[in-house]
């Protein structure tokens, strides 16, 4: 249970944190670029465009996901090497130069870049990128537009 605080606290913490700040410096680029829209063109309680705010939402959810992942992953990724290694049979494994760990995690994160330097750390980072990526940008820009139709929609 706290291995997996351990791992969804900074990764949740990093995902909001770039998020919000993104998207305010992304939302202060367009209104300026924008020219300052006028009070009609704006929905009732908000301080920004819908198509303002979707622009910002997905460039900040896109990046808030690549960051947080980016800088997790190899936490995550030792966790996931200490799973295999303690399934019966795995050094039976047809990948078996694939770093087993079966101490602790900052033992395995230390193994793993011993042996195979950086890149040891980041083995599968790629696909892992696509799918946090997308869900940052799903996740945030859906709660944004929600809490923008909400604020519209009180008098």
């Amino acid at each position: 249970m706290h291995s997996q605080v351990a791992k969804i606290g900074p990764t949740v913490g990093i995902a909001f944190s770039t998020f919000t700040f993104t998207q305010k410096k992304m939302l202060r680029f367009l209104k300026e670029r924008g020219g300052a829209p006028e009070r009609a063109a704006l929905a009732r309680g908000n301080l920004h465009r819908a198509d303002h705010l979707l622009y910002a939402s997905v460039v900040a959810g896109s990046l808030s996901g690549l960051v947080s992942k980016t800088l997790t992953y190899p936490m995550d990724l030792a966790k996931r090497r200490m799973q295999i290694a303690s399934h019966p049979g795995a050094e039976d494994s047809p990948k078996k130069k694939l770093i087993r760990c079966q101490a602790t995690i900052w033992n395995c994160l230390s193994t793993a870049f011993r042996k195979e330097g950086l890149r040891g750390l980041y083995r599968g980072w790629s696909v892992t990128i696509y799918k946090a990526q997308l869900t940052s940008v799903i996740a945030f820009t859906t709660y944004e537009l929600v809490c923008y139709g909400i604020r519209d929609a009180i008098p």
